[in-house]
């Protein structure tokens, strides 16, 4: 991948071909994408694969649902679409907040104008501007789902989930998870992170995940 600052682990979890990446690496992500706070949102253009973001002299690549990062290298645009022709007309403004709500697999970047950018990494991935109203102005493509419609017009509402989220949640609400089944399904079946870290947890806790 194209990985300017990014850290050793986001760009093997972000290569090409690779798999979406999961909640946590999302977070950690997010965490590296706090440098363009403060920064104006300048322009977007269509990569061969998803889209290039400038703040200022800092700049994001973004390919949904596989990645997002930083990237100081010179990626080739092309023809834009009508989602980022869209952005470039409508988009302006000062970045306020890049955040991950609810630990899901999605990063929104909070413009000053109340605007949002958001681009969702789960499913087949999609982006999503949304005005300052809340309501969806413009989509990669619209979708629908049973709780929640993508669509122009629409107030825009993030995916909900019944699991918890690891920043947030007590001891108590963990101890609840656990009941019949196995460790390891019991954390799976409760918690927004992949399997293979929550194995990872029960290999430094020392706990056999299929107690």
């Amino acid at each position: 991948c194209s990985c300017g600052r990014s850290t050793g682990s986001i760009s093997s979890a972000s290569g090409g071909g690779s798999l979406p990446l999961s909640n946590l690496e999302v977070h950690w992500a997010v965490q590296e994408l706090q440098v363009v706070i403060g920064t104006h949102f300048d322009k977007i253009s269509d990569l061969s694969s998803g889209w290039k973001l400038k703040f200022g002299k800092i700049e994001v690549a973004v390919e949904v649902p596989k990645r997002i990062h930083l990237t100081r290298h010179k990626l080739l645009a092309r023809e834009p679409n009508g989602f980022t022709q869209y952005c470039r007309k409508h988009l302006h403004g000062k970045v306020t907040a890049v955040l991950q709500p609810g630990f899901d697999r999605v990063v929104v970047f909070e413009l000053d104008t109340g605007q949002k950018l958001v681009f969702e990494l789960f499913s087949k991935g999609n982006a999503i501007m949304v005005g300052a109203d809340g309501k969806t102005e413009k989509t990669f493509h619209g979708e629908e789902w049973k709780d929640r419609v993508l669509k122009r017009g629409q107030k825009y509402s993030f995916p909900q989930s019944t699991k918890l989220d690891p920043r947030e949640m007590e001891e108590k609400e963990f101890g609840g998870l656990f009941g019949e089944k196995d460790v390891i399904h019991s954390l799976v079946g409760g918690i927004k992170m992949s399997g293979k870290y929550l194995e990872l947890a029960c290999v430094r806790a020392g706990v056999d995940k299929n107690a």
